[in-house]
C-alpha cells in the first residue's frame, strides 16, 4: 500500500476534515449532499455510512482505508432508521419487495429503474428495504443478501448498464 499524498484542501465530511487526497470524484456529489443539507441523526448517519463504503473501495491501495473500515464498523452498530425519510435528487427509496426474488431478477428491477433516476442526477443513492407506510426499514435477513451475492449483482448491473462507478454496501445490524 501506498502513502496519499496531501491535499492542500482538506476533505470535509460534515465536521470531519480528511487532509489526505483520495479518489472522490465517482462519489463527490453525495459528500457535497451530505454537507449542504441536514438530516435526521438516523439518515446523517446512513449517508456517511455510504461515503466511508464509497472512500474504502475507490482508495483501497491507501492505508487509510483501514481507518475508514473501523469507522464503518462502528456506524453499522449505531444505524437504527426510524421515522420518515423522504426521496429527493440523491436519496431513492425502495421495498424490500423490490430486491426480492434471484439476482436476475433484483439486477432487471434495478436495470429498468436506474437509467431513469440518473437523467435528472447523475448520483443515486438507494436505500432498498424502506417501508414507506410503517416510516421504517424492513430488514432483508442477511443470510439472503450476503457479500457474495451482493457482488454478483453488482457486477450484473455494471455489465448490463455499462456503468462502472456502481457501489451495493448492506448495513448489516438491521
Amino acid at each position: 500500500m501506498q502513502e496519499p499524498p496531501i491535499n492542500e484542501e482538506p476533505l470535509i465530511i460534515g465536521n470531519l476534515k480528511i487532509l489526505n487526497k483520495l479518489n472522490i470524484d465517482m462519489f463527490s456529489p453525495l459528500i457535497d449532499y451530505f454537507n449542504e443539507n441536514e438530516f435526521p441523526p438516523s439518515i446523517s448517519k446512513l449517508l456517511i455510512y455510504g461515503i466511508f463504503c464509497c472512500l474504502i473501495k475507490y482508495n483501497d491501495n491507501f492505508p487509510i482505508k483501514i481507518l475508514f473500515k473501523e469507522i464503518i464498523k462502528k456506524l453499522n452498530e449505531e444505524i437504527r432508521i426510524n421515522g420518515e425519510i423522504k426521496e429527493d435528487k440523491i436519496i431513492e427509496l425502495k421495498s424490500s419487495s423490490y430486491i426480492s426474488g434471484n439476482n436476475k431478477q433484483i439486477t432487471k428491477n434495478l436495470t429498468e429503474d436506474i437509467p431513469k433516476k440518473i437523467k435528472e442526477n447523475s448520483f443515486k443513492f438507494y436505500i432498498l428495504g424502506y417501508d414507506e407506510k410503517g416510516k421504517q426499514i424492513d430488514p432483508v435477513t442477511s443470510n439472503k443478501f450476503n457479500d457474495e451475492r451482493i457482488n454478483k449483482i453488482a457486477e450484473s448491473l455494471k455489465e448490463e448498464l455499462k456503468i462502472e462507478n456502481i457501489v451495493l454496501n448492506k448495513v448489516s445490524n438491521q
